[in-house]
């Protein structure tokens, strides 16, 4: 789409639906400058192989960011045979956040049954409201097996 630019060093990768028609649409972007530098339609190695290809200092490129998909993870390694794979932030804290949610089921499974403690527990610190604070740390001060102090 953008042909003529040169692949950034720490470029990252996503896909996002395009439309009903044309499907998804992979998106490269330049994590140092924050903006898209190109756009490949459809997910397919079929689909991404002429843009790959044709992609200008691909052998310079150092780390790349995608999301877990086993799939995309072999094209990069195939057309980025110089850069580490990594997974970019959200979806790393979606795999923590599901393993914190297994563990504190197996816990806690009243506690995991709460919709309010369930609210506040996946808030950040600072979005929380004094009182709200308050009702988590009592959450978690309370010994397992007591009634739910919420």
């Amino acid at each position: 789409m953008f042909s003529g630019y040169r692949c950034p060093v720490v470029p990252g990768s996503g896909k996002h639906f395009f439309s009903k028609k044309a499907g998804y649409v992979a998106t490269f972007c330049d994590l140092h400058k924050h903006r898209i530098f190109e756009l490949a339609l459809g997910l397919s190695e079929t689909a991404m192989e002429p843009f790959l290809k044709r992609l200008k200092g691909r052998e310079r490129v150092q780390v790349v960011c995608i999301d877990r998909s086993s799939s995309h993870r072999q094209l990069i390694r195939q057309y980025f045979p110089n850069a580490k794979i990594v997974s970019d932030r959200f979806h790393v804290m979606r795999i923590v956040l599901q393993h914190f949610l297994e563990t504190w089921k197996q816990l806690d499974p009243e506690g995991r049954k709460n919709r309010c403690l369930l609210s506040l527990i996946r808030r950040k610190a600072q979005s929380l409201h004094p009182e709200q604070r308050d009702r988590l740390e009592q959450y978690l001060r309370a010994e397992p097996g007591h009634p739910d102090p919420l």
